[in-house]
Order: structure tokens, then sequence, then C-alpha cells
């Protein structure tokens, strides 16, 4: 299922303006698909060096992952709310810790999922499979411009649910796959 709004939404991330803020704002860490948590637990060795001294403390105590509400992985979140995985860059800009190691090829797990394919939002229930987004004030500049939401995120719509599922909802909606 497909949710009606997001067949016309037009998204394109303004980094400049956020400088990485969908990271640190909300309630909770990022979902995790349960071989993404395996993965961080297997590989923590490699990624620790890379954090702050919040983050290695926090990790330290509880771990890199918790539950919450229903979610059985989640991503721990320091004091101050930014994902553990989050790194202060120049400039006051923040990135992914994971999508860094990747890009520079120390890493074959490029970033969770769930922030891949942010702001969109992907649910599975007993009965449904749900793809919706949300709209959050650290992104109100990106919304309405540029390419169709399923566009900016159709690397990661692809990662998650392959080639043919992309292209049937591309279909679907009405606009050309890559």
């Amino acid at each position: 299922m497909i949710a009606e709004e997001l067949k016309d939404a037009r998204f394109t991330c303004k980094l400049n303006d956020c400088i990485g803020g969908c990271c640190i704002e909300g309630d909770g860490g990022a979902p995790l698909e349960s071989e993404e948590a395996k993965w961080i637990n297997d590989n923590l060795e490699t990624l620790m060096p890379f954090l702050s001294d919040e983050s290695v403390a926090r990790v330290g105590h509880l771990g890199p992952i918790y539950d919450e509400d229903g979610q059985k992985y989640v991503t721990i979140l320091p004091q101050n709310g930014a994902c553990v995985f989050l790194l202060e860059e120049e400039e006051g800009y923040r990135q992914c810790l994971f999508e860094k190691l990747y890009i520079q090829g120390e890493i074959d797990f490029q970033k969770p999922i769930s922030c891949h394919l942010f702001p969109l939002l992907f649910r599975k229930t007993k009965y449904h499979k749900l793809l919706s987004f949300q709209r959050r004030n650290i992104c109100s500049s990106a919304w309405g411009q540029g390419a169709h939401i399923l566009k900016t995120v159709e690397p990661a719509l692809k990662r998650k649910f392959g080639d043919e599922f992309v292209s049937q909802l591309f279909e679907n909606v009405g606009i050309d796959s890559i």
C-alpha cells in the first residue's frame, strides 16, 4: 500500500540547510532490521574508534542497540539525542559513520535501510506493507522541491525491495525509473 499523498510528493534533501539534523531530531534511534543489528554488533570494534567520547561511553554502558516500543532493534542515542553513529564534521555538518566508512571502502554496510529511505517510512503489519513519508520541520526547505520523492530515494528503494518492485511502484505512480 502506498500513502495517497506520496503519489505527488516532491523532496530534495538540502543538507546545507539542515546539516544532518534528521539524525538528531526525533524521539528514538534508527529502526534496524535484524541483519543490520547483527552487522553492527559484529563490527563494533571497527566502529568504536570513530565515535565521540560520549557515544563510546553510551555504547559501552548500554550497547549499540536497544528495543523500543515494539521495535526490536533501534540504534542507541546518547544524551544529546543524536544517533551514536553520527559524526560531527567540519563547519557543523554531521555525517553518518556507516556511510562515511562505506564511501571510503572500509566497510560493506552503507547505513541502516530506515536511514537510507528517509523521509520514506516502511512499515510491515500483519496484513500489509505500507510505504508513507514523514514531514519533519528540519526538512521544511526540501519539501515541494526537485524530483519526485521516490526518485530521490530510488537507490534505497532498490536496495530494500529490488528492481522489479521499484519498476512496478514507479509505473503505478506514473514516474520513470533511472
